[in-house]
């Protein structure tokens, strides 16, 4: 009976490290994609800037999962006077 219980506990625990290591990937490969961009909307003519910034924006919202986003938005919040 007690194998039952074991089983359950061990597998909760499974996803949730499994979850763990997919938020970090996450971030790691968002930090990335953003150190990427930086770079290429640095080098771009004015008229591209705008169109990669709303690319840009578009793809952190749509790929960083939602606590990512509530965080973001928090830091945001705090640094405006």
């Amino acid at each position: 009976m007690h194998s039952g219980a074991d089983t359950k506990n061990s597998s909760a625990f499974s996803l949730r490290s499994a979850l763990t290591s997919l938020q970090n990937s996450a971030i790691r490969q968002g930090t990335k994609l953003m150190k990427g961009l930086k770079v290429l909307v640095h080098h771009a003519d004015p008229s591209q800037q705008r169109r990669w910034q709303e690319e840009k924006l578009l793809c952190v919202t749509t790929s960083i999962p939602p606590c990512l986003t509530r965080t973001a938005k928090n830091v945001n919040a705090l640094g405006d006077p």
